[in-house]
């Protein structure tokens, strides 16, 4: 929904300390509480994206939308559907111009 409103994104690259977090983010939704607050993740202003980054983050991807997809049931494979979509609650994926890409000292160690 925020996606839908701003028209932009950020894609956050955690560290594996991180790993919690992540864990608990991807399995709630936000609209249920503060899954960020819970987590410890602190959401901050994008420098040039409408869309907030995550200060905990080495790595940061800020977009703007270039386009969208509805995720169609039919055609994906079963065990997906069963297992990733069971409460029928299907996705839209989102495709972004990259704005500004930032990475700490400390994400060399992340890239190898």
């Amino acid at each position: 929904e925020c996606i839908e409103h701003s028209g932009a994104f950020s894609v956050n690259v955690p560290g594996p300390e991180l790993a919690d977090a992540v864990n608990l983010c991807g399995s709630r939704s936000g609209r249920d509480g503060d899954k960020l607050a819970e987590a410890r993740l602190t959401a901050e202003k994008g420098k040039l994206a409408s869309a907030p980054t995550l200060a905990e983050c080495p790595i940061v991807y800020e977009c703007n939308v270039v386009h969208h997809n509805d995720v169609v049931p039919g055609q994906l494979v079963k065990e997906i559907v069963e297992g990733a979509y069971a409460g029928g609650d299907f996705h839209r994926v989102y495709f972004g111009r990259i704005l500004s890409a930032r990475a700490a000292r400390s994400a060399a160690k992340l890239l190898g």
